[in-house]
């Protein structure tokens, strides 16, 4: 549209300036050239008008889709305000300590204060999927975490010994507006322990052996995978962030294996159950405050089947990533 009219108006100046040279060089037809020039201004002028007008006329449509446009971002905004608060009642959370479910109703509004939506959600069961915990590694020999000189071998590398627990549920089940509540679900339990020392344990064995091939291994490590069940009392007083838990767990093993990793041989993985104990139980605390809680886990079973030596009880202790 703007070049339209740039060309109309630049017609309009070369007629003009056609009819000033004609004017010039030929004095005795000025009056015709001026009254060509008349005509020739006339119709551009009119030409200019009819562009003005279509200008109006695309302008007036444009204005309407835009209307349209208004109207339909409106409507967008309508149907995601009501698709939120469908999703506020279903009561489904992801964030930091994450995948929440809350079974229960509740008068909760977005905007209220932090303690108030707390102590409000705290009125209600508690579902959670995917919960992480980690933690150090570690066994104990007559009560004490220092293995006597006999049992060197099984010395550890706290740093590479370590814990990771995926909670695949945990429900609190709440006693009306009692402070206790049952706290039970299931896991997968990964335990790694790395030795200090150079020994590979033999597979098939009817004992707890190993065997020195004079190979300086880099890695070194027992892996061990359970299936745990644990159930536990916890005191959570109603409007508290504070909670103490204590209970039982057992678990069932569902796979272990040798890693080793040396520049002689590369990285090596042996399966074997080694005589690990297929099932164990044991005892399990957690205290937190917030998102933030410790947990602690003993088992009272011995870590290698009856009667073999040595006789080692797991303990495991750390933060939860993901709390409850």
């Amino acid at each position: 549209m703007k070049n339209t009219i740039l060309i109309l108006l630049m017609a309009l100046f070369t007629a003009m300036g056609t009819s000033a040279f004609s004017q010039s060089s030929e004095s005795e037809t000025s009056s015709e050239s001026s009254e060509e020039f008349i005509e020739e201004a006339k119709e551009v002028i009119k030409e200019i008008k009819e562009a003005i007008k279509e200008a109006e006329e695309e302008l007036d449509d444009a204005a309407e889709e835009l209307e349209d446009a208004a109207e339909e971002l409106q409507e967008a905004e309508e149907e995601l305000e009501e698709a939120e608060e469908e999703l506020a009642k279903k009561r489904i959370v992801m964030d930091e300590n994450g995948v929440r479910v809350n079974i229960g109703d509740s008068d909760w509004e977005e905007g209220d204060d932090e303690d108030e939506e707390y102590c409000e959600k705290d009125k209600e069961d508690r579902f959670r999927v995917l919960l992480l915990d980690y933690g150090i590694s570690t066994y104990m020999y007559d009560g004490s975490l220092n293995m006597p000189q006999q049992l060197d071998d099984f010395s550890l590398k706290y740093g590479g010994s370590f814990t990771l627990n995926l909670h695949l549920f945990r429900h609190r089940l709440r006693f009306g507006s009692s402070p206790v509540a049952l706290d039970y679900g299931t896991s997968i339990n990964w335990r790694r322990y790395k030795f200090q020392n150079d020994f590979r344990m033999v597979p098939g064995s009817q004992t707890v052996e190993f065997e020195t091939d004079g190979v300086d291994y880099d890695v070194n490590k027992l892996r061990a995978t359970y299936l745990e069940v644990p159930v536990m009392f916890t005191v959570n007083p109603l409007g508290s962030k504070f909670t103490m838990s204590a209970g039982a767990f057992g678990a069932m093993k569902i796979g272990s294996s040798q890693k080793l990793k040396s520049s002689d041989n590369g990285t090596e993985k042996i399966k074997d159950d080694f005589n690990l104990r297929q099932f164990n139980y044991g005892l399990v605390g957690r205290l937190g405050f917030g998102p933030l809680e410790f947990f602690a886990q003993y088992s009272i079973d011995p870590m290698f089947n009856d009667g073999l030596n040595p006789e080692l009880n797991q303990l495991t202790f750390g933060i939860a990533l993901l709390s409850f």
